[in-house]
């Protein structure tokens, strides 16, 4: 599906002028009362009208509409043929009655009645049109015409294919656009990380790598996605978090040993870039809720599990001050180092103190039965 600009002008307008076409020839035929040869070249005048119109409504206005109204029902991590039925359905109910007014205006006799009358019998015509015919068949011809761009700028940058998709998904629309549910794209010639595979890399296993890695990515996609949504409760945040987790994983799957399960080793990574997040901007959550998930090594809902963040907020109170100021800081993500100067101590003591404290957390609340 589109990934620029251009491409998005080119997708946009072979689905107005394949829409505005079927549907001007379902509503002559209305008129008529019938379909002949001469219904087609009728609808040919009309369609120099209503085309570019429904191209600059849908380009500049309806498309960003739609794509808002459809995820408040799907999410990004549904399957992308739900999300791009969505969209189109979500687009079909905006251009419509739209496009029914318009029509009604410029060739029938303008009244009220008239513009219900025409936008009830369009709807269902371009519904059913957009999501079994029309929507189908522009996505080919879409793919067909820039296939073979792709492929002669494959062959040209001689560049084997990238393991993570150009776009990093920072809105909802953007994981539509790029035609993938996820972060990976079997066929894109680009490398957005701004490094080459040589031979010798690929000889020493970096081709190994980003195979293992990719079937981490496929079998713990959803559950590192929803983690970071309880860290960040921001799904935006979290999609970019989810791309960069696992382009640490293949950065550092060569040193992964196995000590841990791979998915709790993927949750530390996002763990920890969610962490180095919180030193550019200000917690969006409380303390104690960053308390909890920190002390947490499951990684499963913890913010959510009120039971545990009241029994974390009562063994915190009966510390001593330096202990609770530590890990006050260091859940916010703040080195030792500047732990270390703001309470007048090493950062060697900050990092005794927090290790030590949290390992005392974690033994008296899973001797409790909450861990």
């Amino acid at each position: 599906m589109p990934k620029t600009l251009f491409q998005n002008i080119v997708f946009t307008a072979i689905m107005a002028i394949f829409m505005v076409y079927g549907m001007i020839v379902y509503n002559i035929a209305l008129a008529t009362g019938g379909v002949s040869n001469a219904t087609f070249v009728m609808a040919l005048g009309e369609l120099r009208i209503m085309a570019p119109i429904a191209f600059l409504l849908e380009f500049f206005i309806v498309d960003k509409v739609a794509h808002k109204l459809a995820f408040t029902f799907v999410k990004p991590t549904d399957r992308p043929t739900v999300i791009a039925c969505s969209i189109s359905f979500c687009i079909c109910c905006v251009m419509c009655p739209v496009m029914s007014l318009i029509a009604t205006l410029l060739f029938k006799k303008p009244s009220f009645g008239t513009w219900v009358q025409t936008f009830g019998m369009n709807l269902p015509c371009a519904l059913l049109w957009q999501l079994c015919y029309c929507g189908p068949l522009v996505r080919l011809i879409f793919r067909t015409l820039f296939r073979e761009k792709k492929t002669a700028e494959t062959t040209e940058k001689a560049a084997r294919p990238c393991f993570f998709l150009k776009h990093t998904p920072r809105r909802y629309p953007s994981v539509v656009r790029t035609g993938n549910a996820g972060l990976f794209c079997a066929e894109c010639p680009c490398n957005i990380f701004g490094r080459r595979t040589t031979d010798e890399q690929k000889q020493q296993g970096g081709d190994a790598d980003m195979r293992a890695v990719e079937e981490l990515y496929r079998a713990y996609r959803d559950d590192v996605y929803r983690y970071l949504c309880s860290l960040t409760r921001d799904p935006a945040q979290a999609e970019d978090l989810l791309s960069e987790t696992f382009l640490k994983a293949l950065q550092g799957a060569a040193n992964f040993r196995g000590q841990s399960s791979e998915k709790t080793w993927l949750f530390g990574i996002a763990r920890n870039l969610w962490l180095q997040s919180l030193k550019r901007r200000k917690p969006t959550v409380s303390y104690d809720d960053l308390l909890g998930i920190y002390v947490e090594d499951r990684m499963s809902d913890t913010a959510a599990d009120r039971q545990l963040l009241d029994r974390v907020r009562q063994l915190m109170a009966t510390r001593e001050e330096r202990a609770r100021r530590v890990m006050a800081l260091r859940v916010q993500g703040m080195p030792f180092e500047e732990i270390g100067r703001r309470l007048s101590i090493s950062a060697g003591s900050a990092r005794v103190i927090e290790c030590r404290t949290r390992q005392w957390l974690k033994q008296t609340l899973h001797q409790e039965g909450l861990l």
